[in-house]
């Protein structure tokens, strides 16, 4: 049967998606959440941060702490409480066919030179200017306690002798408790 569905939710703005020209809205992404959850399917939603749009060139800092929380916000409704579906974020990579490639330069991207340079270009680590290096730290933390919360190790555990099953299913149950504790402070 259908276990999974892979879905590009791409951000928790409605005004981010318009500018990737995406036809789905936030309120459409809750609704499928709602058809996934009464048919047991686990939603894995991919989403980009740093999509390039006039409120960072407005204010860097403050773009970023807003979409950043947007996220937060988003991974709470998905990824607590009976629902067991996962979130995920991806950087922005301004790809020269993008719609939004002019604005990721005017922001001030450097792309690579050449065709050698895009095929070393490591696309999880893309780092675009208008976000620092602590930020995209802070993102992947985020990844980070997202996994943790939506993984079942009770699963992955069973081939482990006993012995070790028990204690590693107590350290990931303290884990988890401190990455949900985490998520409800924004932490």
């Amino acid at each position: 049967g259908l276990h999974n569905i892979l879905v590009g939710v791409e951000s928790g703005n409605n005004h981010t998606l318009q500018l990737m020209h995406k036809e789905g809205t936030v309120e459409d992404f809750y609704r499928l959440l709602e058809v996934a959850d009464r048919y047991g399917v686990k939603i894995l939603a991919s989403t980009i941060l740093g999509v390039p749009s006039d409120a960072y060139a407005g204010g860097a800092r403050r773009a970023f702490a807003e979409e950043f929380s947007e996220l937060v916000a988003l991974s709470r409704r998905i990824c607590t409480g009976a629902r067991q579906h996962y979130l995920f974020v991806n950087p922005y990579i301004p790809f020269p066919s993008a719609a939004l490639y002019p604005k990721a330069l005017s922001l001030g991207f450097q792309p690579p030179h050449n065709l050698e340079g895009w095929g070393k270009y490591r696309y999880q680590e893309a780092h675009v200017p208008w976000i620092t290096v602590n930020e995209w730290r802070k993102v992947a933390f985020l990844n980070d306690v997202l996994l943790m919360l939506s993984v079942d190790f009770h699963a992955l555990t069973k081939t482990l002798p006993a012995l070790h099953r028990g204690w590693m299913l107590a350290l990931i149950g303290v884990l988890k408790r401190i990455g949900r504790w985490r998520q409800r402070h924004n932490s």
